[in-house]
Formats: structure tokens, sequence, C-alpha cells
């Protein structure tokens, strides 16, 4: 059965999915009656609407993808420009491989900064002593981290920490003159 015929595309429904077909429990085990236009799917643990697929949960998203664009290739994904998990519209959908999904996080808990790919750093060196730094990380086109530290003791706190912010926002900046596709919202 082909996704068309078990559900239709409706922005109103908080899913964006709903039944196109009748479907009462004796014909799929542990399943509810459900009536056409019934909103389809619930929300997972995951935090991401899901939805029975040939008696399987299957993410909303990937199964709004795929009715208007056909089967995800492997090794990609179904971003979210907006980052809300439950915002399924087909607007809101972009399909990228992992890099691009990446290129689109939101700031991790464990940030100090209040920057993505900015962190002050203590290490021990063989003499005792202790250097601290603020570094400033990125993933070039080749999917290798990259990273330039910026010493404290040589520029001080403030404009150790500025200097690596802005030197990460230039090497984005760079990389998405080549197409690397970071967006606006990302680290936010």
């Amino acid at each position: 059965m082909e996704l068309k015929d078990l559900y239709f595309y409706d922005e109103s429904s908080p899913t964006c999915l709903r039944w196109a077909v009748d479907i009462f429990s004796g014909r799929w085990k542990n399943f509810k009656n459900v009536s056409v236009g019934d909103i389809a799917g619930g929300l997972g643990n995951s935090g991401y609407y899901q939805v029975r697929k040939q008696r399987k949960l299957q993410l909303v998203h990937r199964v709004i993808w795929e009715m208007f664009n056909g089967p995800i290739p492997n090794g990609y994904f179904i971003d979210h420009f907006d980052r809300d998990r439950t915002n399924n519209k087909l607007s809101n959908l972009r399909i990228v491989l992992r890099e691009g999904n990446a290129r689109n996080n939101s700031l991790r808990k464990d940030n100090t900064s209040g920057k993505v790919g900015v962190k002050r750093q203590v290490n021990t060196l063989r003499s005792g002593n202790k250097a601290e730094y603020w570094r400033a990380s990125w993933v070039d086109l080749n999917g290798k981290v990259q990273t330039k530290a910026f010493n404290v003791a040589k520029y001080g706190e403030e404009l150790a920490e500025f200097l690596a912010s802005e030197y990460r926002q230039h090497q984005i900046d760079l990389l998405n003159l080549m197409g690397a596709g970071y967006t606006e919202t990302h680290g936010k």
C-alpha cells in the first residue's frame, strides 16, 4: 500500500498528516480504530511525531518527505529548518547528509561559552604549568575537524574569547561561500 493510500498531508493537523482510510482494530493487531480524516500519529519519546507505516512506527517528517519526494536515499536525513521537531510542514523540511544535519544543530547543553564551536580549555604542560586558551573549532568540507587556539596569557581572557569566536564565524562564512550549508540558526 502506497503512503498516499494511507495518509494525506494537511497542515491543520498537529502532525501534518491525516488518515486517508478507515482502519478497524481487527485488521491490525494492537491498533485502535481510525477514520478518514483523523489525525495520523502521535508524539514519541524522542520529541518527534511518529505514525504507523506498514505495522512499524515511522517518523512523520520522513513519511511526509517520502510522500512528496520518494524514498530517502541511504545516508540522508530529513532536517527541520527551524529545529522544531514537531513542525512537519513540507516547507520546513530539507534532505541533507549527516554533515548538513549537524550544521543546523542547537547549542549543546554542556556548552559553557554560549557559542557553538568555541570553548575554553586548560592544558597541563610537561613543566607542570598550565596553558589556558580559547579554542575555535569547525568541520571543513572534507569532514575534518579544524581548530585554532588563542592563548589567554598572550591576549587576555576577553580578547582571546572574542578572537576565537570571530575566527570561527569567519571560517563558517567561508565554508558557506563554498556551499557548506550552515544555517543561520546553527548554534542558537
